[in-house]
């Protein structure tokens, strides 16, 4: 294969990941940061089946507040790079979000919620 093809697929790659996967990921542990169907303490927690409906539901809310939201600006002040632009909002968003579900977590550790 040539390098540029490669290229391509891996942007493609990553794009999905960032578009459908990350973002739901990201808000499904920050709204139900339990693993299991039931803990110790009661709370409940998530299927994968749920775990994956709401990723893919939340990435979807997510990628389309985003586009909603700075598309008009991006593309009235970025010209031809306003889809680059849209996706290192999207990144920075996304790492936002995993920063925020790393937080909740280690939160729920360290206070013995899990």
């Amino acid at each position: 294969m040539d390098i540029p093809v490669l290229l391509r697929v891996g942007k493609v790659v990553v794009g999905v990941l960032l578009t459908f996967v990350l973002p739901g990921v990201a808000l499904s542990y920050i709204a139900f940061p339990f693993h299991d169907r039931f803990s110790e303490s009661s709370h409940r927690g998530m299927d994968w089946i749920e775990r994956a409906t709401l990723t893919v539901l939340g990435s979807i809310l997510v990628t389309s507040g985003v586009v909603a939201v700075a598309a008009p600006r991006i593309a009235r002040t970025a010209g031809p790079h306003a889809t680059q632009q849209l996706f290192v909002l999207l990144a920075l968003v996304t790492v936002t979000l995993a920063c925020i579900a790393l937080i909740v977590h280690y939160a729920y550790r360290r206070l013995g919620k899990r």
